[in-house]
């Protein structure tokens, strides 16, 4: 039966506790002898120390937030280097605290590299086992693009479709009118400021080919095309992924 601290808890969050349950009896099955503390904005994970907690944290803006979710947060004396890792912080030398955000909304199954490898091969090393290798690798060859491509997380796209990406990011502009009609921050302008031939690798023709359709036909392109790779996705799944 559930503890009543923690129904309470999920008051105003309802359709968030079925994520909570999920985690905790996750949890109970890795740790032995764990103690649960229901704090104000907090549920706190212990076994001989704090481990973990769940909370409603704002790690991101509100309007990226799915409509149910928990933030998982988990501490840790390096810092690991994920996709699924929405904010890291040393708040004190050693000491790492890492922040994720789980939905059962946002997330299609089978897109992540994680669902599809073991966990005993991350930073490793091993260029044939480690996925975090062989993002380096992979974007070495040319022939595709990693970044934060996908809803803030990282992953590739291949030179096949990214003028339709370019193209339906882009919304009708290139960087020069964004910056210019207040669409971009400094932030954005220093970097394209860095790499004045960005277009370098695959040339601008290649990049601006799909500039020929308009912004809606190519989103409309690569929804069709993520919802015959994962015909289980929602809509509202891959319109997330496509932002």
């Amino acid at each position: 039966m559930m503890d009543q601290d923690i129904v309470y808890f999920f008051d105003q969050h309802m359709d968030s506790l079925p994520l909570y349950e999920a985690f905790e009896s996750s949890v109970r099955k890795e740790i032995t002898d764990i103690r649960i503390k229901v704090q104000k904005t907090q549920i706190s994970f212990y076994n001989r120390h704090l481990f973990a907690c769940v909370s409603f944290a704002r790690i991101r803006k509100k309007k990226d937030c799915p409509d149910n979710y928990i933030v998982i947060t988990f501490g840790l004396n390096h810092k690991l280097e994920l996709p699924r890792i929405d904010a890291v912080s040393e708040p004190y030398p050693n000491r790492w605290t890492h922040h994720v955000l789980v939905s059962d909304r946002n997330e299609i199954e089978g897109f992540s590299a994680e669902e599809h490898t073991s966990n005993r091969y991350w930073w490793t090393g091993d260029k044939e086992q480690d996925p975090w290798e062989w993002r380096e690798i992979i974007a070495r060859s040319g022939e595709v693009a990693y970044g934060k491509l996908f809803h803030k997380k990282a992953g590739f796209i291949s030179k096949e479709w990214f003028p339709y990406f370019a193209n339906y990011r882009r919304d009708g502009y290139d960087f020069d009118a964004r910056w210019e009609d207040g669409l971009a921050s400094m932030r954005c302008k220093k970097i394209m400021d860095e790499f004045e031939n960005r277009e370098e690798l695959w040339g601008y023709d290649l990049v601006t080919s799909a500039y020929k359709e308009t912004p809606e036909s190519s989103g409309e392109r690569i929804y069709r095309h993520v919802r015959e790779h994962y015909p289980n996705a929602t809509e509202e799944q891959i319109k997330i992924l496509m932002k």
